[in-house]
């Protein structure tokens, strides 16, 4: 593997990662929170949350997984010049590259 396809998918799975240690902050400040007598309702109310604080980034990487597979077997089409992953822009009408950086038309 070369730098830019571990670069790939460092971008690929980057969500997930990132809300799944968002997570692990967020439940570790609800937990002493809760530990707290003062602020136990808040800590509690807010512990309700939790599964789907969890599902959310399994979710996210489980499709990331499924696109790297689609991608890999190549029913996922990929880049003209380099061949990695595309993802759809959000600021224009174009697919980006994950590896190379370079913009597709749809």
């Amino acid at each position: 593997m070369d730098i830019d396809s571990g670069k790939m998918l460092v971008k690929l799975y980057a969500p997930a990662i990132g809300l799944f240690l968002m997570w692990v902050v967020v439940d570790l400040a609800m937990r002493s929170v809760a530990a707290n007598p003062m602020t136990a309702s808040v800590g509690h109310e807010a512990q309700r949350w939790v599964p789907l604080a969890i599902a959310v980034p399994i979710v996210l990487y489980a499709h990331a997984s499924w696109r790297l597979f689609q991608w890999n077997t190549g029913r996922e089409p990929g880049c003209r010049s380099c061949g990695g992953i595309l993802r759809e822009d959000l600021r224009r009408p174009y697919l980006r590259c994950l590896r190379c950086n370079r913009t597709e038309p749809l």
